[in-house]
């Protein structure tokens, strides 16, 4: 039986918005865009280092720890790999230079829940979750709005 979150994702991610993920997964197409971009971007996945998940526009991304892109993530294949910089960071200031491995995206552990409250949100561009917003500080949000509060 499918786990709740298998059924339906409610905010966007890389499946919904490139084709290619849906049939490559996300590491594996995301890794060969970036080598197809001429970034020698690794197969190996980087040890501590992860990229962090946040909630843009009703969109699940990540931020490049190398450089300031982001890219779509998925909560079922938390790989992260940047199509600004191929996780090399290539010497952008105020960043860590990267070795080229696929980074590990972390997600909150109730981003089930965080979904369920932003999806009360009828406007995408309201549906924003960065970490340390608490579920409290969300349903704050919808209720200063006179929206409903999912749990």
């Amino acid at each position: 039986m499918p786990r709740p979150h298998e059924i339906e994702f409610r905010m966007r991610n890389s499946r919904d918005e490139i084709p290619g993920v849906r049939k490559q997964g996300q590491r594996t197409w995301f890794a060969n865009a970036a080598r197809g971009m001429g970034f020698n971007t690794q197969d190996a996945i980087a040890g501590a280092r992860r990229a962090i998940a946040r909630i843009n526009h009703g969109r699940w991304l990540a931020d490049c720890p190398y450089c300031d892109g982001a890219e779509l993530v998925h909560p079922d294949e938390r790989f992260f790999v940047c199509l600004s910089c191929g996780n090399l960071g290539l010497g952008s200031p105020n960043k860590l230079d990267g070795d080229g491995r696929i980074l590990h995206v972390e997600f909150p552990p109730n981003w089930h829940s965080i979904e369920r409250i932003l999806i009360s949100r009828p406007d995408e561009v309201t549906r924003n979750w960065n970490p340390g917003e608490t579920m409290a500080d969300l349903r704050r949000e919808n209720t200063e709005h006179g929206l409903e509060n999912r749990s």
